[in-house]
Parts: C-alpha cells; sequence; structure tokens
C-alpha cells in the first residue's frame, strides 16, 4: 500500500494556491465570480491508467 501511495503523494498532498477568477481586464465573466465571492485554485487529480467506458444499450 505504501508504494501506492508514494506514487500518488504528489497528488494526495498538494498544496492549492486560491486566487482571483479574474483572467485579465477584459474577462467580465471572471469579475461577476469574483463580485459573488468566488476563488479558483489549480489542482491535479490522478486519472486512470486504464479507462473503460460504459457500453451502450
Amino acid at each position: 500500500m505504501s508504494g501506492l501511495l508514494g506514487g500518488l503523494a504528489r497528488v494526495h498532498h498538494q498544496r492549492l494556491d486560491w486566487r482571483s477568477c479574474v483572467a485579465g481586464p477584459d474577462d467580465q465573466e471572471g469579475a461577476d465570480l469574483q463580485k459573488a465571492g468566488a476563488t479558483r485554485a489549480d489542482v491535479t487529480v490522478q486519472l486512470p491508467t486504464r479507462f473503460h467506458p460504459p457500453a451502450l444499450p
């Protein structure tokens, strides 16, 4: 189990840097989000190495 946790440590122990949603001076959507009190952060997620989509009916 420690090998699995060791490999995922960068994902599980990442620190989030919360900041403004505004991406630039013309970003009205970001400005609206900030006005509403929203913030954003980048996050790394672990994706499965094998993905099997569900079968369609």
